[in-house]
């Protein structure tokens, strides 16, 4: 084992994950074990965290949504492929080892690093926009076109099914919406939204009156600002 593969957990939470996170604790027997028979493995991308506080377990269980230990996640690019828990055999271990063989020999440098995080910023994502209703076609088009600087892909929700009964069209976006931003696009000439559209602004409201979801989920910009470019990603 390199002195490399072993991070504290606070590396882990907020650094850059690229490679095999095997996740251990002092007090569990079984995650001893596993260590001790992989632990011979010399790869730069193989890593070994250990969690030794209660605090740190809670924070693995609600990022994995997945609390047993020892646990092995695999990640590139910062983003997470699959978790395997408890402690692998040969079967299992050949899956990890497989997985490796996709990474370099050598550790990445400090401006590879850096290259991939800049990259990874401009990763786009799913992103409902809603229109209030004064917005013209030429306006929203354009909007659409600029979707890319914010790194988003664009669902314009008013043209999702717009001949579906209003509750049947709220159920066809509702399942996402934990997981997507909604972006409220306003003219400056008027705020008002379509009632379809304040139905899922509501549905968005209640998510964000959950503490355990993502506070990032309601944006409203101006129309006016982000076509003059005067813009800021959110």
């Amino acid at each position: 084992m390199f002195d490399s593969q072993k991070i504290n957990f606070d590396d882990w939470l907020l650094g850059y994950k690229h490679g095999v996170y095997v996740f251990t604790s002092d007090s569990c027997h079984l995650c001893q074990e596993y260590k001790k028979s992989i632990e011979y493995i010399n790869n730069h991308f193989l890593y070994f965290v250990e969690v030794t506080t209660e605090q740190q377990k809670d924070v693995l269980a609600k990022t994995m949504r997945r609390s047993a230990l020892p646990m092995t996640a695999c990640y590139k690019d910062n983003n997470l492929q699959f978790v395997r828990l408890g402690q692998l055999f040969d079967l299992q271990m050949k899956e990890i080892l497989e997985f490796l063989k996709d990474f370099p020999k050598e550790p990445l440098t400090k401006q590879e690093i850096l290259e991939k995080i800049e990259d990874a910023k401009k990763q786009c994502k799913f992103a409902y926009y809603l229109f209030t209703q004064t917005t013209t076609e030429d306006e929203r088009q354009k909007i659409i076109q600029k979707s890319f600087s914010f790194h988003e892909i664009p669902v314009d929700i008013e043209r999702i099914s717009p001949n579906l009964d209003k509750n049947d069209r709220i159920k066809q976006l509702k399942g996402e919406i934990p997981f997507v931003k909604l972006v409220i696009f306003k003219d400056g000439r008027s705020s008002a939204v379509s009632e379809f559209g304040q139905a899922i602004m509501m549905e968005f409201a209640n998510l964000k009156s959950n503490p355990n979801a993502n506070q990032d989920t309601f944006v409203v910009r101006m129309i006016p600002e982000v076509l003059n470019d005067n813009n800021s990603s959110n």
